[in-house]
């Protein structure tokens, strides 16, 4: 593919950012940091590549963010999430139709 200009997203929101990186025909990948500021919650921290106008990379590259997250009320997401499909899936055994 052509070329891109890997763009500048930290510290927008991962919304914004991941619509500025797939708006360049690039992947964003998220990985979630805890953060104990709620100012920083679902904020972009850091990029990999770095956008600073100079790095440039094939289109359909994969940039990588680090996006806050509030530690404690949020960090159950991802449990609570797995724990929701092993609960969706308990009731089906004793359901024994005779």
């Amino acid at each position: 593919g052509e070329p891109v200009s890997v763009p500048r997203v930290t510290e927008l929101s991962v919304r914004e950012a991941v619509r500025a990186i797939e708006d360049l025909g690039l992947v964003a990948a998220i990985e979630y940091v805890p953060v104990d500021d709620p100012a920083l919650d679902g904020i972009v921290l850091s990029q990999s590549p770095i956008g600073d106008g100079t790095k440039m990379v094939d289109a359909g590259a994969t940039i990588t963010l680090q996006v806050g997250r509030l530690g404690g009320d949020d960090g159950g997401d991802d449990g609570g999430d797995d724990g929701g499909g092993g609960n969706a899936r308990a009731p089906g055994p004793p359901r024994r139709r005779a």
